[in-house]
Parts: C-alpha cells; structure tokens; sequence
C-alpha cells in the first residue's frame, strides 16, 4: 500500500502543477505571437501556431492518459 500512496501523491503533485505550466506557457506562447510576430509573413505565423497548437495537443492527450490511468486505479497494476 506505501508504492500506492507514493504513486498517488505524485500523481497528484506531479501532474497538476505540469498541466498548469504548460497552460501557462501556452497562453504566454499567443501573447507573444500575436505582439512580436505581428510583421512576419503569414506562412510564418501559421508554422509558429502550426507548432505550438500541436505541442499543447500532445501536452492535452498525455494529461488524459495520466488521469485515465489514474482514475482506473494504481492497485489494478501495483501489489498491495
């Protein structure tokens, strides 16, 4: 039972503040493209959001696979 609650307290402290930063990162990401990159060409704004969209699509679907992990319950793959 000790494995399972050092899994479920970092899990816990672990995963929320990571989704947090990665929110946070993200939404500085949109400030600065939308101020700094205002001069470049389009087929460069695409690629910058191109990127950035497809890192916080990745960032969204590994969260998900934690928290269905999670939620199935750690005792199902751990001795207890």
């Amino acid at each position: 039972m000790t494995i399972r609650r050092i899994f479920d307290f970092a899990l816990i402290n672990v995963s929320v503040p990571v989704l947090a930063v990665c929110i946070i990162l993200f939404i500085i990401g949109i400030i600065v493209i939308k101020t700094r990159y205002n001069k470049m060409p389009i087929w460069w704004k695409t690629v910058v959001v191109a990127i950035v969209g497809f890192t916080a699509s990745i960032l969204i679907v590994v969260m998900i696979l934690i928290i269905s992990f999670y939620s199935i319950g750690l005792s199902a793959f751990l001795p207890s």
